[in-house]
C-alpha cells in the first residue's frame, strides 16, 4: 500500500525519544543487576568468612537504592512516550478521513511475532525473580539468605535490561520499514488520485488463534506458559500484600495488564473458531507490504 502522508512521518520525533527512554531503561537495569551480582559476590566472601568493611556492602545498598529511584523515573517517562508514538502513528482522525495510505502501518503487520511477544515474556521472568527474591521474613535473613535474594535479583533485573532493549527495536523497526514504504510511493504521491480510498483496519490482526502448524502450536504454549506465570505470580502477589505490601503492589500493577492481554486473547481466540461471515462491502487487508525483515 503506498503512503501519501506527510512526509517526514508525524511519529519520528515521539519514535525517537521512545528509542532513547528504552535505551537508558535498559542500560540502568543492566547496571542494577550488576550491582546486585557484586553484592552477591561480598555476601559469598562474608559466608566463607573473610573479613570486610560494612562500607563495602552498605556502599551497594545505597548505589541499588539511588539506581532504583532511576528506574522508576525512566519506567512513567517511557509508558508515556510510548503512548504518544503509539498514537502519533495511527491518529484515527486521518484513518477515519483519508484511509489507510494516510497513516504508517499497524505494528503487528511489520513487527516480528518474537519482537511482540519477547517483552512479554522477559518481564513475566523478571516479575517472577523479583517475586522469588522478597525475603519471607525481613528481621531474619542471613548473609546465606542474601546470596540467594540478590541472586535472584540479579536475574530479575538482568531480564528486564533485556525487555527494555527488545522494546527499543519497535521504532527502529518501524521507521525502516516505513523509509522503504515511503520510497516505493514515489510515484503514487505525484499522482495520488490514482490511489483509492482504504477504509480502516484493526491494528491486530482478526485471524489470531486460527490453526496454523508449528507457529500456531508455538504461539498457544507460549500464551498458555505466560497465563500459568500471570496467574501464580497474582496470587503470589495478593497474598504478599499483607506482609509486604510495596513489592506486592508493584507486582499486581505489573501482572494485571499481562492478565487482561491474555484474557482478551484467549477471547478472541474462542471468538475465531466459528467466524461470522464477512459483511458485503467489508475491504480486505492489504498484502504486499514492503518490511526491513
Amino acid at each position: 500500500m503506498p503512503y501519501l502522508g506527510p512526509d517526514p512521518m508525524p511519529s519520528r520525533r515521539y519514535g525517537l525519544a521512545v528509542q532513547i527512554v528504552t535505551a537508558a531503561a535498559a542500560t540502568v537495569a543492566a547496571a542494577q543487576s550488576y550491582t546486585f551480582y557484586t553484592r552477591m559476590k561480598v555476601d559469598q566472601q562474608i559466608v566463607r568468612g573473610e573479613v570486610l568493611t560494612t562500607d563495602t556492602w552498605e556502599s551497594k545498598g545505597t548505589l541499588l537504592a539511588a539506581v532504583g529511584g532511576l528506574r522508576s523515573l525512566l519506567v512513567v517517562a517511557a509508558v508515556i512516550c510510548g503512548f504518544l508514538w503509539r498514537r502519533s502513528r495511527r491518529p484515527k482522525d486521518a484513518r477515519v478521513h483519508y484511509g489507510e495510505a494516510f497513516v504508517e502501518l499497524p505494528l503487528t503487520w511489520i513487527v516480528p511475532a518474537w519482537l511482540r511477544f519477547a517483552p512479554a515474556v522477559l518481564i513475566s521472568v523478571g516479575v517472577m525473580a523479583s517475586v522469588t527474591a522478597v525475603p519471607a521474613d525481613p528481621t531474619l535473613i542471613t548473609f546465606q539468605d542474601q546470596v540467594e535474594l540478590d541472586r535472584a535479583s540479579a536475574i530479575g533485573t538482568a531480564a528486564w535490561a533485556l525487555a527494555w532493549a527488545t522494546l527499543a527495536c519497535w521504532p527502529l523497526v518501524s521507521e525502516r520499514t516505513h523509509l522503504l514504504r515511503r520510497a516505493w510511493s514515489g510515484w503514487y504521491r505525484e499522482r495520488p488520485g490514482s490511489v483509492p480510498f482504504v477504509a480502516p483496519v484493526a491494528d491486530r490482526p482478526t485471524s489470531i488463534g486460527q490453526p496454523a502448524g508449528l507457529g500456531w502450536v508455538l504461539r498457544t504454549a507460549g500464551l498458555v506458559l505466560l497465563a500459568m506465570v500471570g496467574v501464580i505470580g497474582t496470587v503470589s502477589a495478593a497474598a504478599s500484600l499483607g506482609s509486604d505490601p510495596g513489592p506486592a503492589a508493584i507486582a499486581l500493577v505489573l501482572l494485571l495488564p499481562l492478565d487482561i492481554v491474555l484474557i482478551q486473547t484467549f477471547a478472541r481466540r474462542w471468538r475465531s473458531r466459528s467466524p461470522a461471515p464477512s459483511p458485503a462491502g467489508t475491504p480486505e487487508v492489504p498484502t504486499g507490504t514492503v518490511t526491513w525483515f
